[in-house]
């Protein structure tokens, strides 16, 4: 079985990042992300076998799964609250809006590439999102918050190496 059927739901929040399809937010999993293996957009496949002929794909008479940092990972969010995924934006790091805060996935602060061996998340705004896509503007993302009252802004300075948030409305209808 798979993360995605009828019965457990469908992701409603694609994207794609860094060559990866990424889905986020089932029905059941409204909190949990999912990227594909790099440059496969149809494998979410954690492990691979590998090449039949080399020695050590057989061990015991059973095959040997490998982790290569190629392949798909998924994680859920956790947090002292419910973060529900509204959106996905894509940038040099991909933004994660949900219904209390956003986060940022990206690899490492010296090697921003996600892999299974190294991936970052870092709540940088506790802001909530709503459901409308962000629009990303040279280094902002710009989005409403849940209500549609106040427009956020996440601003990234370059020389502090960090994420600045603001409120840049006073009312978003």
């Amino acid at each position: 079985l798979g993360a995605f059927s009828d019965t457990l739901g469908w992701p409603r929040v694609p994207q794609i990042f860094q060559q990866r399809m990424v889905f986020a937010a089932s029905a059941t999993q409204p909190s949990t992300i999912w990227l594909s293996k790099t440059a496969d957009f149809y494998s979410f496949s954690p492990t691979e076998i590998p090449d039949q002929d080399r020695a050590d794909s057989i061990t015991d008479g059973l095959a040997t799964e490998i982790i290569t940092t190629a392949s798909a990972l998924n994680f859920t969010l956790d947090s002292d609250t419910l973060d529900e995924i509204q959106w996905l934006a894509e940038s040099k790091k991909l933004s994660l809006g949900t219904s209390a805060s956003v986060y940022m996935l990206y690899g490492s602060e010296t090697n921003l590439t996600v892999t299974p061996f190294r991936f970052t998340i870092n709540k940088e705004s506790t802001f909530s999102a709503s459901n409308v896509a962000p629009v990303v503007v040279s280094n902002a993302v710009i989005y409403p918050q849940i209500g549609g009252k106040d427009v956020q802004a996440l601003l990234f300075e370059g020389q502090d190496q960090q994420w600045f948030s603001s409120k840049i409305s006073l009312k978003g209808y």
